[in-house]
């Protein structure tokens, strides 16, 4: 079950309470390139005074956001098969992310055999209403459906995800824009003092639909040398300019052909001429 923000690929939902032991307990934190909200969420837990601002570049997902944090969304109400998912995958978010392989919001969940196999059950769990269908039928249920690995039920789970988000976090971000990071404006009171910026930005060398083609890194690590700001950026390893304040150890999300997942290292940096800054923010 997610733990922190909504189903989406990419997300540090599994590592996002050790990464803020990394991210200065400040006034105001701007997460960058929010994506499902997870390391937003988490700070907003651990440290409920911190004000909280979203920004992404995806509009759909930002629109989203803005609904969650109004309260507006209400669930799915079906089970969504391979037609619908393919007629609604780009008006509608939570239709994208709950239903498709691996977050990615274009590939269909299920093959053709597996939706058979869970359709029924899913449709049952979402009619009861979620999460708390969902729960009760792994505590008390599942025994009676030996012939459904509960592992198939992937969207159940997310939009059981999605309403414990909403519920956690509705009304408690500070502001939510959409724009690249070279459009943000920064708010009225946030200064260099008082805010510390997070990027999760696309892996350098790797392939994503999503970001990673339109993603220009040797601009962004510009940006980040010429901001004002202390900026904490998520990557496997940046210029030399860049310090290396953190690291986490994690495994791969996708299991190679072998059946083992590898451990990776992922860095947390700091440009090398706000890195006494950053001591100072974390008190060291």
């Amino acid at each position: 079950m997610t733990r922190y923000g909504l189903p989406y690929k990419g997300s540090k939902n599994k590592i996002a309470k050790r990464l803020i032991e990394f991210i200065p307990r400040t006034e105001n934190f701007v997460d960058m390139m929010c994506g499902g909200a997870s390391v937003s969420q988490c700070i907003k837990e651990h440290r409920p005074d911190t004000n909280v601002h979203l920004n992404d570049v995806d509009e759909q997902l930002i629109e989203f956001l803005r609904m969650i944090e109004g309260n507006g969304w209400h669930g799915i109400e079906h089970f969504m098969s391979h037609d619908e998912f393919f007629s609604l995958k780009d008006s509608r978010f939570d239709v994208s992310v709950c239903f498709s392989f691996g977050n990615d919001r274009s590939s269909y969940l299920y093959s053709y055999e597996k939706e058979l196999l869970v359709r029924r059950l899913e449709e049952r769990l979402i009619a009861e209403g979620l999460p708390e269908s969902y729960e009760r039928f792994l505590k008390e249920d599942k025994k009676n459906y030996r012939d459904v690995d509960v592992k198939l039920l992937r969207a159940v789970q997310r939009i059981s995800s999605i309403f414990r988000f909403q519920e956690r976090m509705h009304g408690r971000f500070s502001s939510i824009s959409c724009g690249t990071y070279f459009d943000y404006r920064f708010s009225d009171g946030m200064t260099p003092d008082n805010t510390v910026v997070y990027c999760d930005i696309p892996y350098r060398n790797t392939v994503s639909s999503q970001y990673s083609e339109k993603f220009h890194h040797d601009r962004f690590y510009w940006w980040v040398r010429n901001s004002r700001y202390v900026c904490v950026t998520s990557e496997f390893s940046m210029p030399s300019d860049f310090v290396r304040v953190g690291e986490i150890c994690r495994r791969e999300i996708c299991k190679p052909t072998n059946g083992k997942r590898d451990m990776t290292v992922e860095g947390l940096f700091v440009h090398r001429d706000k890195v006494r800054e950053y001591e100072r923010m974390m008190g060291s």
